[in-house]
């Protein structure tokens, strides 16, 4: 019998061989279903067919705009049957995408999607051709959680009158510093802003400084004090303020703002005390999945490893208390509640990022933040007004409150397709 993988493009996933997928589909004579479909088809082609099945991502990216790499559609096929003059099938899987048939590889014609009306649609595939071939193709390419230095639906409320974005690479050291770090005396003007829809039609920014775009939904506009700027760093340079022509715009749609994750592990263990180089810790985290119902206090956290944390309520880390990622290390932390974070990132940017979950409706901090906050529910209340207060990254939040606080966005976040 003819399997023809071989011919499947090697960029290709091949998830499963029909044929194979057969075998363990047995009939009520002792005849297995895929000898029972090779069998139907000689009778009218007097050849056997492959039929092979392959997740395939077919995802166009628009002009300048990057895409992350296609992620495995994660098919599951049962109930394999030839009924009459066609092969049937149910699958499942992840995603919106459409299901595709050639049978040259080049020519690909759609017959049915995933959205179909029940929830495991019965596939039909004709017999039209002694080789047949099948293919994922998702609807929507997937694209990075961050290409804004900063997404609020509700806008930004700045106590101060004071509040400068701007951008560095640090993949680049023609734009960042030592370690891929910050370096005001490399700064790019990407720091673009996506502020969603103001409740009275206008975003007031004050004297905010902006070396980026500003993005808002169609019915707003933005307003500026009389030492604030939004553009270029050229324009700036100039001694420009107010905004520079064609860096707003209100093409926002409703959608701008991503939904809250879920955490993506079921489980975890409580991470364990330690002493590490003469210091206490109340937890160390190494390589592995955990959980826990809260953190409180002064509490002192040592990230060793690539770790993902899962705390079940609040995070309040008072004055002495801290969580400290080793340059290496990692961590992926998801909170259900209100949170108040201390966290000393050593590495890149992506080595700390939080997910507030649909529950965590509140977020604070101050000083040195490297990492991404991602917290669509949440007022992130960042900086004091005593002294000023720096995130090297991006984020996704419902409101900022800016307390003479500085957002440089890293600009390889552009890269960064999430957990």
């Amino acid at each position: 019998m003819m399997v023809g993988t071989s011919r499947c493009d090697v960029r290709v996933r091949v998830v499963i061989d029909l044929l194979e997928l057969l075998q363990s589909a047995q009939k009520p004579n002792g005849m297995s279903a895929a000898q029972l479909f090779a069998m139907k088809v000689r009778l009218t082609t007097a050849e056997a067919i492959a039929i092979v099945l392959c997740a395939w991502v077919i995802a166009p990216a628009r002009a300048a705009e990057p895409v992350c790499p296609p992620r495995p559609l994660p098919l599951l096929l049962s109930m394999a049957h030839w009924q009459s003059n066609a092969f049937y099938f149910r699958v499942t899987g992840t995603g919106s995408y459409v299901l595709q048939l050639s049978t040259n590889l080049r020519d690909w014609n759609s017959f049915t999607t995933n959205e179909a009306a029940e929830t495991q649609p019965i596939i039909r595939i004709p017999a039209i051709h002694q080789n047949a071939f099948i293919r994922a193709a998702l609807d929507e390419p997937i694209r990075p959680l961050f290409s804004f230095a900063l997404r609020a639906s509700l806008g930004i409320v700045s106590n101060s009158g004071w509040l400068l974005v701007d951008s560095y690479d640090s993949s680049d050291t023609n734009y960042s510093g030592p370690g891929g770090w910050y370096d005001f005396r490399k700064t790019k003007d990407g720091g673009d802003v996506a502020l969603g829809f103001a409740n009275d039609g206008t975003h007031y920014l004050g004297n905010a400084h902006i070396k980026g775009r500003v993005f808002t939904g169609e019915s707003s506009m933005v307003m500026l004090g009389p030492n604030g700027s939004i553009g270029s760093t050229a324009w700036q340079a100039a001694g420009n303020t107010g905004i520079e022509p064609g860096w707003v715009t209100n093409t926002l749609r409703p959608s701008f703002m991503p939904a809250p994750v879920t955490v993506p592990f079921v489980g975890g263990v409580v991470p364990s005390a330690g002493v590490v180089g003469g210091v206490t810790y109340n937890y160390v985290l190494t390589n592995a999945d955990y959980e826990l119902n809260v953190i409180s206090g002064s509490q002192k956290m040592l990230v060793t490893g690539n770790a993902r944390l899962h705390v079940k309520g609040a995070i309040f880390i008072s004055v002495g208390g801290y969580i400290d990622i080793l340059p290496n290390a990692s961590l992926q932390l998801f909170c259900a509640g209100d949170a108040k974070l201390a966290v000393a990132n050593r590495g890149a940017t992506t080595n700390f990022q939080f997910y507030g979950l649909a529950s965590n409706t509140n977020l604070s901090t101050y000083g040195t933040l490297v990492g991404v906050i991602y917290a669509p529910n949440a007022v992130f209340t960042f900086g004091r007004s005593t002294d000023g207060s720096d995130l090297g990254g991006a984020c996704i939040v419902r409101q900022f409150i800016g307390l003479h606080a500085n957002i440089h966005f890293d600009e390889s976040l552009k890269r960064f397709c999430g957990p």
